[in-house]
């Protein structure tokens, strides 16, 4: 998807349930983000709009939070930030790694996971970054 398209998903508010930034551009997920978190009502958005980092929140409450319903009915946005998980540095319990892999399946169709993985060295052999 190009920045453009993306920028009118989140103008009219169509979001995919799962998005995964890639790439090399710090500056493009940073605009993303804040364009995100401004689509949200500002009454609501410390409630539907979460920046989690894995290495400190965990995959568990990750996933909890994106399958959390809504405040106001509208769509939760849930942005993962350091996904070691996806890196040979890093690995997940054996229930985690399940967990995830249900969730990467069938994603939650009102909320939407984004996966910041801009800069990472991504390991390809695993089967969640397959997912």
């Amino acid at each position: 998807m190009t920045p453009t398209d993306f920028k009118k998903q989140i103008k009219n508010k169509r979001l995919p349930a799962l998005i995964f930034f890639t790439g090399t551009e710090d500056f493009l997920t940073e605009q993303f983000s804040n364009l995100l978190e401004n689509s949200i009502d500002e009454n609501f958005r410390a409630w539907d709009f979460v920046r989690a980092d894995v290495n400190d929140t965990g995959i568990k409450e990750v996933l909890a939070d994106v399958s959390t319903l809504s405040f106001n009915a509208s769509r939760r946005i849930v942005i993962v930030e350091n996904p070691l998980f996806l890196t040979a540095k890093n690995s997940l319990e054996k229930s985690e790694e399940n967990l995830l892999l249900k969730y990467l399946n069938n994603p939650e169709g009102e909320n939407s996971l984004i996966i910041n993985a801009v800069n990472f060295s991504l390991d390809k052999r695993k089967k969640r970054l397959k997912a």
